[in-house]
């Protein structure tokens, strides 16, 4: 690690270090144990808070540089607590407050990177990328039956489904962020380690669609499609662009030869959907039976919802009615609608999801408004992160997911830390 040269601002440097440090474990260790990771995470936190000034030096940058987005995220964070007073189940309440804690971690970030410079950052990347490489190693061998894992404790692993320690709900989503993140890389480096980005961002590709999670396959042709529209598609000559084609082509190929277990999912999917339409409940899929749910709960308090914390109780009550027996419900108790437009109109009515439209669309602008010729990968990382969380919340409750949004929060951190610092070439 680099040497800290002592300060004047009141920051100890041995403080510096030791919050990089566990910045860069967590990071490390984020694919394979989000415990460990959180460990490391509020073991940063405690330093910034016992040297305040790495945390007011963050604050300052995200009031001043990145206001909007700022304030969305305030704004919805005191929703969440004014939702407890008409809530009824306070513990469930209590601990989705507690997991707006994970926001500090952006002020925090930004603050370490202010003090440390931008070689804070770039080795925060390899890190990151060593460690999400590393797991990818291991869904390989998940793939090809050399590597087992209990699925009792990982959600959605196996040979058919090889998405390692993370579960096919999270894997696309943060592989689709590092794959944006690989080939912004590349496209800003002029030797020949940019090879080794493309080919990085290739094997994480082609992994992604090895797996059955749907909702990772849009987030990842998404990002890959945001990032050749703002880095490449201005410059590209039509020879390329043949090339680009032809890989893409080869890619989809392998998926449809190789991914026998996805193209089931995907045709059980649209049969599920056809069910449900048509009216045969027990054979349709599970998200639209909740998602129906969930409207009928909201429509019993459409105005301010039914508060924080109580959809589990409230989800619970409702499928005990006689009327839901034709659902079939595989479980009667959820605590989360699957859906992050539903969970915010159920829980606060109109107002929570007016909020959260607002706190996306603060977030994507902000990103798509960076400077992607001086600074490519913080405009990326805050437009791929925002990207990603909104194509996730159609499909599952993404502000309350830990995996998905401790990661899309660090995203987002990595991009605003290079306000005042010069973008790596």
């Amino acid at each position: 690690m680099a040497k800290v040269a002592p300060t004047s601002n009141g920051v100890s440097p041995f403080a510096l270090k030791a919050a990089s440090f566990f910045l860069f474990s967590g990071l490390l260790f984020f694919p394979f144990a989000i415990a460990v990771s959180n460990f490391f995470f509020a073991l940063l936190m405690i330093v910034a808070f016992i040297q305040p000034n790495i945390f007011q030096k963050g604050w300052h940058l995200c009031w001043h540089k990145y206001r909007n987005i700022t304030l969305a995220v305030l704004i919805y964070f005191l929703l969440t607590i004014i939702g407890t007073l008409w809530s009824t189940d306070h513990t469930e309440a209590f601990r989705l407050i507690t997991k707006g804690i994970y926001w500090l971690l952006v002020p925090i970030i930004i603050g370490i990177t202010a003090y440390l410079g931008h070689q804070t950052l770039t080795k925060a990347y390899i890190a990151v990328s060593i460690g999400l490489f590393l797991h990818l190693i291991v869904c390989t061998l998940q793939y090809f039956s050399l590597f087992t894992l209990q699925q009792n404790t990982i959600g959605g692993t196996s040979a058919l489904d090889p998405t390692g320690f993370l579960g096919h709900l999270s894997f696309g989503f943060i592989y689709g962020i590092w794959i944006g993140a690989l080939l912004i890389q590349a496209s800003i480096t002029t030797n020949k380690w940019k090879y080794l980005f493309y080919a990085l961002s290739g094997y994480a590709f082609i992994s992604t669609f090895l797996t059955q999670g749907r909702s990772g396959y849009l987030i990842t042709l998404a990002i890959v499609a945001l990032v050749f529209w703002k880095k490449y598609l201005e410059k590209i000559s039509f020879k390329h662009m043949m090339v680009l084609l032809s890989i893409v082509t080869t890619t989809f190929t392998l998926f449809l030869t190789l991914n026998q277990a996805g193209k089931n999912k995907l045709h059980k999917t649209v049969n599920e959907i056809q069910s449900f339409y048509h009216g045969d409940f027990k054979e349709a899929n599970i998200r639209l039976k909740i998602w129906r749910v969930t409207l009928d709960i909201w429509q019993g308090s459409p105005w301010l919802g039914i508060g924080t914390g109580s959809f589990r109780q409230a989800f619970e009550n409702k499928v005990k009615s006689p009327q839901y027996a034709k659902y079939h419900m595989q479980s009667q108790t959820y605590d989360h609608a699957h859906n992050e437009f539903l969970f915010d109109l159920v829980r606060w009515g109109p107002m929570g999801l007016l909020i959260y439209f607002y706190l996306i669309f603060s977030w994507i602008k902000t990103g798509i408004q960076g400077q992607w010729k001086e600074r490519p990968m913080s405009a990326y990382l805050i437009t791929g992160s925002g990207l990603a969380v909104l194509i996730n919340s159609f499909s599952d409750s993404t502000m309350t997911a830990l995996t998905t949004i401790i990661f899309a929060i660090i995203a987002l951190a990595f991009g605003m830390s290079q306000a005042d610092h010069k973008q790596s070439t």
